[in-house]
């Protein structure tokens, strides 16, 4: 699950409303979703041997180190919290969204047993589709990642104090697939992995510009560059050249004006953005220009400061 590019920081799974009623669902490559449910149905569900229950179960087991024991309990809470949730914005719990999704859509007909077909279009008709779509994208997410850090902080420790032992696996805990895009074999052969995406060794740092920027760790500068009528190029070259977000700005032949921005000045103005961004009060107005207090100018600099390594270090 670890090197599905769904769970990766780059899948842009978010909403944005665009007024009263009307939202944009930004859900990412469906390939990448269903790649990522393969690994993910076998830890979901109950008749799997891999069965998150069966394994903290396991990791709890009184021969294995208490710090093990301790944090697959913590786990165990963690995704026990999560199965009481409801999805959103389908308000429907989401251990029956996932359970529909999987079992009428991605690997059953859904014709037979309790999560039938019929069940499903009924809930995504009366939540709408996009909606429902997202609610189960999200859900796979949340409990995802946290059988991820199942994985990496409790059963992997667990193998290691196994090996001690000289207990080890009957087989390789690797992908089968393999990962690495050029792999030289024991007996001489090569396979090279071509993917068609835009994820591929030869990106751009135009296209690396783009895909960091819509990061979840990086929407706050995202949130205000979107705004801007402006490249992505150019974007690119202020964010290598300027040393904060005042030059960052200039770079761009807009303006930062201090002070806090008022409502009454947003509206009159028609700003396009009046939100509160990095916890300050940011407006962004026609013309490039973008109003905020001090410390929302500092906040800025940092988040373009962070995005700039990010971008030279990958």
């Amino acid at each position: 699950m670890m090197e599905e590019p769904f769970f990766g920081k780059d899948d842009p799974v978010r909403l944005q409303r665009m007024g009263p009623t009307a939202v944009t669902y930004f859900l990412g490559d469906r390939f990448h979703f269903r790649s990522a449910l393969i690994s993910f149905r076998r830890i979901w569900m109950c008749s799997e041997s891999s069965h998150w229950k069966d394994i903290v179960e396991y990791l709890m087991e009184p021969h294995l180190p208490s710090q093990v024991a301790n944090t697959a309990r913590h786990y165990q809470g963690a995704i026990t919290s999560e199965t009481q949730k409801d999805g959103f914005p389908a308000k429907v719990n989401v251990v029956r969204i996932i359970d529909l999704w999987l079992n009428t859509v991605f690997a059953h007909d859904g014709l037979v047993g309790p999560n039938e077909r019929a069940e499903f279009e009924r809930l995504a008709t009366q939540h709408g589709s996009a909606a429902f779509e997202y609610a189960f994208r999200t859900a796979v997410k949340a409990f995802g990642f946290h059988f991820i850090n199942l994985a990496n902080l409790a059963a992997k420790p667990a193998l290691e104090f196994l090996k001690t032992r000289n207990e080890t696996p009957t087989f390789k805990l690797v992908a089968a697939f393999g990962r690495k895009r050029r792999e030289r074999l024991a007996n001489g052969n090569v396979i090279i992995r071509e993917g068609s995406s835009e994820f591929a060794s030869e990106e751009l740092l135009q296209q690396r510009f783009g895909r960091l920027l819509r990061r979840h760790e990086h929407r706050d500068l995202f949130t205000v560059c979107e705004q801007l009528d402006v490249s992505e190029k150019e974007l690119l070259y202020a964010t290598l050249r300027a040393t904060d977000f005042m030059a960052f700005m200039a770079d761009l032949g807009g303006v930062v004006n201090v002070g806090i921005p008022s409502e009454e000045r947003a509206t009159r103005l028609g700003a396009r953005l009046w939100a509160h961004v990095v916890s300050h009060r940011v407006a962004v107005y026609p013309d490039n220009e973008v109003e905020t207090d001090l410390l929302g100018v500092e906040m800025l600099s940092k988040v373009l400061t962070k995005m700039r390594n990010e971008l030279l270090r990958e």
